[in-house]
């Protein structure tokens, strides 16, 4: 069974996700690819999986979608981006992802993708950013570059913070988003650093009889409010508030932290900090999907 660790789930997304996974990390990744991973190594000359990499968890993500065999590679500026087939957006600071994103130009060509309905994953701060309305409160790293008493070095998506992390209220709850995933979005839901969890998931997709997914959530939103079109795919149920800051009815409902709307994923949870290429394996075959149904429509132009 694959199994996510906690404690070096948390240590890498509050060293701003960018620190080494390591050789053994590696060999455990190599080792979970399973079927779905050697059926996704054998798509030669597939889709080319881009990771927008201005800050966050890209680099596990890149690693993760390699190791089974699949070309992925780091997007941070328009003309990267015209060069992938599908991309994630990844976990880490909505906000800094955001403001860097319009530093380098990448907003409008990102909301432009999804309009196109070109497939996009978003995990964690990806939701955050692909969701129509957001609510909750935005707690963010005193770390961040772009919060308030920011304690980093200037603005680059190839500096990282490797400092402590605290949470706090932004005293700024405006937030720029991408947009194109028709939900309601709580940040935050199960509250600060404190309430980040790992657990067993219920999930429509996967084969009977498999181990249930366990899914890494760091400071995770939720979808509260979703239109007929979005499919949930997975729901998770916490027992206990483990945070000050959480929602009142984590311990009372079970919270959507996986959807699809089309080209659109969605997952609350960190799955690239796992050995589990479920859902990797799952939005590439999207990718490939699409990818063929472009072909064909060429063809018949």
């Amino acid at each position: 069974a694959h199994r996510a660790d906690p404690r070096r789930a948390v240590r890498a997304l509050w060293c701003c996700c960018r620190c080494s996974v390591g050789a053994a990390t590696a060999r455990g990744r190599r080792s979970a690819v399973g079927a779905m991973g050697e059926a996704a190594a054998a798509a030669a000359g597939g889709p080319v999986v881009g990771v927008l990499a201005l800050q966050g968890a890209f680099a596990e993500h890149v690693d993760l979608f390699r190791g089974i065999g699949v070309d992925a590679r780091e997007v941070r500026v328009p003309e990267e981006l015209a060069q992938v087939d599908a991309l994630v957006l990844p976990g880490g600071e909505s906000t800094a992802i955001s403001k860097l994103a319009r530093r380098w130009g990448l907003i409008e060509p990102l909301r432009e993708w999804v309009a196109q309905g070109k497939p996009i994953w978003g995990t964690c701060a990806g939701m955050i950013l692909l969701a129509n309305e957001l609510t909750g409160k935005m707690l963010v790293s005193p770390n961040d570059r772009n919060a308030p008493n920011a304690q980093c070095g200037p603005l680059d998506p190839r500096l990282t913070c490797k400092t402590g992390f605290s949470d706090h209220v932004a005293e700024q709850e405006g937030q720029e988003v991408i947009g194109g995933f028709n939900a309601t979005v709580h940040r935050n839901y199960f509250g600060s650093q404190l309430g980040s969890f790992s657990a067993e998931l219920e999930s429509t997709f996967g084969d009977a009889g498999q181990a249930k997914y366990v899914g890494v959530f760091i400071r995770a939103p939720v979808i509260i409010k979703h239109g007929d079109e979005v499919e949930v795919l997975a729901t998770v149920k916490k027992a206990s508030l483990d945070s000050k800051e959480a929602d009142e009815r984590v311990s009372t409902e079970a919270a959507v932290v996986a959807a699809r709307q089309g080209s659109i994923l969605v997952t609350s949870f960190h799955p690239e900090l796992t050995t589990d290429p479920k859902w990797h394996s799952y939005f590439f075959d999207m990718a490939r999907q699409s990818q063929n149904g472009s072909s064909l429509a060429q063809t018949e132009e």
